[in-house]
């Protein structure tokens, strides 16, 4: 019992040292420092294509596809099975993601898709907004409306907003039937 106790202390004062280690990254003006990764234009790329792929529509699913084919599909892991819709989620080792869910009508087909992609900061947002457009200007017509709606040759639109909050920050892409 006693060697128990004393493994478990162990184990505590070695979890709580590296802790400490973690805590103490400070800079020259004795502040600390916090790891933040700010994607570039190509790590932007990289990362829009990582969620949304290189098809037209979103990864490779287009409006009035099954729900069921979008389960037995998507490789990402799935968080949520509602019947309102299905939800994945796709994660990056830089602690940035994104959610995608798959709306779905009364006859479980694919009616739209809801993409909230959450970044470690406000010039990661900017650098992916910049990259989203340029991705949609080149694939769809722009709406006379709004300049970041994009309009679906086969019927529909894609919108995309951009999130900038204290702790918030990214990007909201809804493609609608």
């Amino acid at each position: 019992m006693k060697r128990l106790a004393g493994f478990v202390i162990l184990i505590l004062v070695l979890l709580g040292c590296r802790k400490s280690e973690e805590e103490n990254v400070i800079t020259e003006d004795n502040e600390i420092a916090e790891e933040i990764t700010v994607l570039g234009d190509i790590e932007s790329q990289k990362f829009l294509t990582e969620v949304i792929g290189n098809q037209v529509f979103v990864r490779g699913f287009e409006f009035g596809t099954p729900i069921d084919s979008v389960l037995r599909n998507e490789s990402l892991e799935l968080f949520e099975d509602r019947p309102s819709h299905v939800g994945f989620m796709y994660e990056r080792s830089t602690l940035e993601s994104a959610d995608i869910l798959y709306l779905r009508d009364s006859q479980n087909k694919l009616i739209g898709v809801d993409i909230d992609v959450y970044l470690n900061s406000p010039e990661s947002a900017d650098a992916l907004l910049a990259t989203a457009k340029n991705h949609y200007n080149s694939l769809f017509e722009k709406s006379p409306k709004d300049s970041l709606t994009w309009l679906i040759k086969t019927g529909g639109y894609i919108q995309v907003s951009q999130v900038k909050k204290e702790l918030d920050n990214g990007l909201e892409i809804k493609y609608r039937q």
